[in-house]
């Protein structure tokens, strides 16, 4: 895979969000990148929120794959490893989000804001990604 282009634009009409499967409005800013590989094109659409957290959750740059960069299912590994890390209960041997964290509950779109919320209050080990995000993303 070869990224060929990656800019911020506003939706002018709703798009599926790659990383967490929850939709963009119209109107919203997100992260459009096209991609070239296996003699296809492609464009990848990401939320704003969804392309900070690649570099704010742990682990997500562990495992790239060579030619495919970050993948969904790694980036969702991840991420499900950072919630029951910061935000899971053991009872009986298993572990339990609590209610508020739970992708089964609320839209995984809203989590990730969350996640980078508060990982960015309590610091993070991780670069950086600053760019100037629409108020709509604060």
């Amino acid at each position: 895979m070869e990224n060929i282009g990656t800019k911020i634009v506003k939706a002018r009409k709703d798009h599926i969000c790659d990383w967490c499967d929850c939709r963009i409005p119209k109107g919203h800013h997100y992260m459009c990148q096209t991609n070239v590989g296996n003699g296809e094109i492609w464009t990848w659409h990401g939320h704003l929120f969804c392309e900070e957290a690649l570099d704010k959750i742990p682990g997500m740059y562990d495992s790239v794959i060579e030619d495919e960069g970050i993948t969904t299912e790694h980036f969702r590994e991840c991420l499900s490893e950072w919630l029951k890390e910061n935000h899971g209960t053991v009872t009986d041997g298993k572990i339990a989000l609590d209610p508020e964290w739970n992708p089964q509950v609320h839209p995984l779109s809203e989590i990730i804001k969350k996640a980078v919320r508060e990982i960015k209050a309590n610091g993070s080990l991780r670069m950086t990604f600053e760019p100037s995000f629409p108020d709509e993303y604060r």
